[in-house]
């Protein structure tokens, strides 16, 4: 059984009362709550926002579906002329209007290439768009959203300028496809050197550690369990695919990309439900062929790159359903603006039913005729994915030996919600996980200054720890917070 909020706050030592950082119903619409700002306004959380008539009766139960909204590849470029800026403009337009007409959204899933050229003024300018993002989709916070990166993410001068970091790409490539793993594990696990590695992607990681996103070179990508579908939960996994990325990826048969098996060895338990978000398609990956078996075992899993809209379900009716959500912002090469290579963007609705998830994406593309967005030609799609999408092979690819789960480093993008492997996150309800996050990002959004005010207030940080780089430094402050049950004390900072 689930604990609930109360319950939770009770084990913490957080005081049973309303509060700031809580949605609060009004009106029947939600507004989002900015970096800075004191309290939200007109909010209603996930478990509440659903009216009658919006809800969905199969068999005789009552079902609560997730609604996702999925955005890739803006490109947000400081350089010229923003010829992207009417765009975006209709696309929060076009969304605000999806959402009166349907119904509120759950969460904004970017899916990498935010910024053109991984500079710090791009994430700014970022961070104000998908501020407009939270209010047209119903009124969410910062704490609704998961980023990963993209090519365009990787800062190439600073490529240039690291011998380290072009040793890596140099070694990665060289490599034999089966040494993938042991090379990746040398380079960012063992390597003392392996944040120089991660170096390109500086600008990136500030921005996406004020979503509690952050990667390192020791856990390359993040999991969450924030979400959840009827009561199940839905574990997130970012995926980093940009690991190799450097100025000559431009054509996807030089496939020196890769990710490793580290990145993707999803637990396959009971009555959990995966959700997998990495910019690169399998055209692009030099080790697809070896990651792909994990990854079947993903109910969904979202790309970007491509910049043109597409879903499919490659191992037939049951099996993991692939959703790229083409470009925000397409690269205008000669020729301009040309299908498929269109703006588009996607909202996907997942569904439990009795035997697995369905999936239904609504994709909207831009039309040069209308200069909006509309439905997309190809329409929209349900797909069906089983309890558990991998096929079957064998009874021995199905059958795992009870005991405890293995040591995982992998960064958590909801650091107060306890490591997956340490307690189940069913052993939380779906209210005290988003209480949890929205706690943790509202932190992560404050100025650098003020994190380190609190965190001193709190006494979980210590001169030592401010040699600690970003997002560790962070991450271990509010694993802190948690295990020392000042929860409370934190939202009263927040306040």
């Amino acid at each position: 059984m689930s604990a609930t909020l109360a319950e939770y706050r009770r084990a913490v030592g957080v005081h049973k009362k309303t509060s700031h950082l809580h949605h609060q119903q009004s009106h029947g619409r939600k507004t989002s709550v900015r970096a800075g700002d004191a309290t939200p306004k007109r909010v209603y959380p996930l478990w509440h926002q659903y009216d009658t008539d919006t809800r969905l009766h199969t068999g005789g139960e009552l079902k609560l579906p997730l609604r996702i909204l999925h955005v890739s590849d803006i490109h947000f470029n400081d350089r010229g002329w923003d010829e992207d800026r009417d765009q975006r403009t209709e696309l929060v337009r076009d969304l605000r209007a999806y959402v009166d007409r349907e119904t509120t959204l759950d969460a904004i899933l970017v899916g990498g290439d935010i910024a053109f050229g991984a500079e710090p003024a791009q994430y700014a300018t970022a961070r104000e768009w998908i501020d407009e993002l939270l209010e047209a989709a119903g009124g969410l916070e910062a704490s609704d959203v998961w980023v990963v990166p993209g090519n365009h993410d990787v800062s190439w001068d600073t490529i240039g300028a690291s011998s380290i970091a072009q040793d890596f790409r140099k070694a990665v490539a060289e490599c034999e496809v089966n040494d993938i793993d042991l090379t990746l594990e040398r380079r960012l696990a063992r390597d003392p050197q392996s944040a120089a590695v991660m170096a390109p992607l500086d600008a990136y990681n500030e921005f996406a550690s004020s979503f509690g996103c952050g990667i390192t070179a020791e856990s390359p990508m993040w999991k969450d369990d924030t979400l959840e579908v009827d009561g199940i939960v839905l574990r997130l996994t970012g995926v980093n695919s940009a690991l190799a990325s450097h100025q000559d990826h431009h054509e996807p048969d030089k496939r020196n990309l890769v990710v490793g098996t580290h990145q993707v060895q999803l637990d396959r338990e009971p009555g959990l439900l995966h959700l997998v978000m990495m910019h690169h398609p399998p055209s692009w990956l030099r080790d697809w062929d070896h990651i792909a078996p994990y990854l079947q075992r993903a109910h969904v899993i979202l790309f970007g790159h491509e910049h043109a809209y597409s879903s499919v379900q490659p191992g037939g009716d049951g099996t993991t359903v692939h959703v790229n959500a083409g470009a925000v912002a397409p690269e205008r090469q000669s020729g301009g603006e040309h299908d498929p290579f269109l703006a588009s963007y996607n909202v996907i609705t997942l569904s439990k039913v009795s035997a697995g998830l369905e999936v239904h994406v609504d994709p909207r593309y831009w039309s040069k005729s209308d200069t909006r967005f509309i439905s997309h030609p190809l329409g929209a799609k349900t797909y069906f994915a089983g309890n558990e999408p991998s096929p079957r092979r064998s009874e021995e690819a199905t059958s795992f030996p009870e005991g405890e789960a293995a040591e995982d480093s992998t960064v958590t993008a909801s650091p107060l919600l306890e490591d997956a492997t340490v307690a189940s996150p069913a052993a939380l309800s779906g209210e005290v996980r988003r209480d949890l996050r929205r706690i943790a990002v509202r932190f992560l959004q404050l100025p650098t200054t003020r994190r380190r005010e609190i965190a001193r207030r709190l006494h979980v940080l210590t001169d030592e720890d401010l040699s600690t780089p970003d997002p560790e430094l962070w991450t271990l402050v509010l694993k802190r917070v948690r295990d020392q049950h000042l929860i409370n004390q934190l939202e009263e900072e927040l306040s």
